[in-house]
């Protein structure tokens, strides 16, 4: 039950390690005001999005190829009404601009028809089936906006009986060269250079507060290569979770674990493209087609 409730938790914890805490003036009409437009909060900007839901890799790309056009219109409708402060916080890239930021990883997911999905011990995971009180949960949610302002695709996967969160964002690939060598903190710096990072995390406004929070740089064994993590460690405040950040090709992920979890399910972690509409991998080697960031060739 303590697992299932944090898999619950986790979105909310995810989302504001990058939250802004101002949320702006009102006037005397109850209006936001022109100054505090300019600072929009996160939880104001995310609370205008709503959530998709899906049981399968198959019912995903479904969902996708036939999302509603008046969604998607509504979607690009909200991101139009936040650019101009989404541009000042966070990396836009010219397909965001063009496209939407949604509107982005809609098309790369349809035309590419692939999607990175981890591996356990060179077996593909499956998803996790919720019992009990959260029966009929789904074991895949989008969110059109979450940590970065970006779109994340949110997995619970079974792993050894039990639940598995993997949290994954695609992220614009000029950036994916040095993102691979750096690491999660200075993807997460370039990408929301307010949200909380190993430079700033004392400093950031979700942190103001914290002392017993630490947020450090930690490397992680997987399958097929090591990684420059960031991790965010509670632990001093009584909870048994990290949460853990780090990028694997073009995906940024995050995992939010016990340390003991952690040091035995990842080093068995890869990720490999499946192809959306039969869920079937495209190749037997881990990471996207040429990868250069595999350790083990």
């Amino acid at each position: 039950m303590k697992k299932t409730l944090w898999l619950c938790l986790a979105p909310i914890l995810i989302m504001a390690v990058f939250m802004s805490c101002s949320e702006g003036e009102k006037d005397s009409t109850g209006n936001t005001s022109k100054s505090a437009q300019d600072g929009i909060s996160d939880s104001q900007y995310c609370g205008s999005f709503d959530a998709y839901y899906y049981d399968s890799i198959v019912e995903l790309y479904q969902g996708l190829r036939d999302f509603d056009p008046n969604e998607l219109d509504s979607i690009s409708f909200m991101e139009n009404q936040y650019m101009d402060d989404t541009r000042a916080k966070t990396h836009i890239s010219e397909d965001e601009e063009r496209n939407g930021i949604f509107g982005t990883m809609l098309n790369k997911l349809l035309t590419e028809k692939t999607l990175m999905f981890p591996y356990y011990r060179g077996t593909r995971l499956p998803l996790y089936e919720f019992k009990g009180e959260f029966e009929g949960a789904s074991s895949i949610v989008i969110t059109p906006t979450g940590p970065c302002r970006k779109p994340w695709i949110n997995f619970t996967f079974e792993v050894n009986g039990d639940s598995f969160p993997v949290y994954t964002m695609y992220f614009d690939e000029s950036l994916m060269n040095e993102a691979n060598e750096k690491g999660a903190s200075w993807l997460m710096a370039q990408l929301y250079p307010n949200g909380t990072n190993v430079h700033n995390y004392e400093k950031s406004n979700f942190e103001i507060g914290r002392p017993n929070r630490l947020v450090y740089e930690k490397e992680y064994q997987l399958g097929d290569r090591n990684v420059m993590a960031m991790v965010i460690d509670n632990s001093l405040e009584g909870f048994d979770y990290l949460g853990v950040y780090f990028v694997y090709d073009d995906i940024l992920v995050c995992i939010w674990e016990t340390p003991e979890n952690l040091e035995s399910i990842l080093p068995d972690i890869t990720f490999r493209e499946v192809y959306l509409p039969t869920n079937t991998p495209l190749r037997d080697e881990p990471g996207r087609e040429g990868t250069i960031y595999s350790t083990k060739k």
